[in-house]
């Protein structure tokens, strides 16, 4: 990167006795409360997804301690990750990324 905060990119593929540049991209780097911005988005984002995909693993279990409890003990002994323990480790993530702001 340059002092200017500019920077080039080339992608260039080498062919026996000479080089073809395939693509360069030039990039101007973006103020620290956009990078900032775009970081806390994408935490947010992905956080959400978690939070839906737990609770849809919650239902699931839920059913299928309904219909076959000795599944879901199988289950929970085969993935012991899968018992409460994932939660507590996303809530202290979000505690070191809410430490860094």
């Amino acid at each position: 990167m340059n002092r200017d905060g500019s920077a080039k990119l080339d992608f260039v593929q080498n062919i026996e006795f000479k080089f073809i540049e395939l693509l360069s991209c030039e990039f101007m780097a973006s103020a620290e409360e956009v990078v900032r911005q775009s970081i806390t988005f994408r935490y947010n984002s992905v956080k959400s997804k978690v939070q839906l995909m737990e609770s849809r693993l919650k239902d699931v279990n839920n059913l299928v301690k309904i219909k076959n409890p000795s599944l879901l003990l199988q289950l929970q002994k085969a993935n012991p990750m899968a018992h409460g323990q994932h939660s507590m480790m996303s809530t202290s993530h979000s505690q070191n990324m809410n430490h860094q702001n």
